[in-house]
């Protein structure tokens, strides 16, 4: 028995995505005038920040298969991970 797709609950899957955002700091040269450190860096970035979007399931990025019977169906099974970098560069 086949499974036909329906347009029932059909949504609109339109979105804004933050996807990378980086910020990077570099300390200024007169800090390290007497210390053996020569320069240092900051880095803060993440991935997936943010999402602007009505879809009520997991990802508008959805995966669906490949299936005249499937099509356009949500089969994402994890909401896409945000991620929050920290980092640090010395220079000696």
């Amino acid at each position: 028995m086949a499974t036909l797709a329906s347009t029932r609950f059909l949504e609109d899957a339109s979105f804004l995505r933050v996807k990378n955002v980086a910020l990077t700091y570099d300390l200024p040269g007169k800090i390290f005038e007497t210390s053996f450190i020569s320069s240092a860096q900051f880095t803060i970035s993440a991935t997936n920040l943010l999402t602007f979007t009505k879809y009520t399931g997991l990802d508008p990025e959805a995966s669906s298969r490949e299936s005249l019977l499937s099509a356009g169906i949500d089969y994402t099974p994890y909401p896409n991970t945000k991620q929050y970098n920290l980092g640090v560069k010395i220079g000696f």
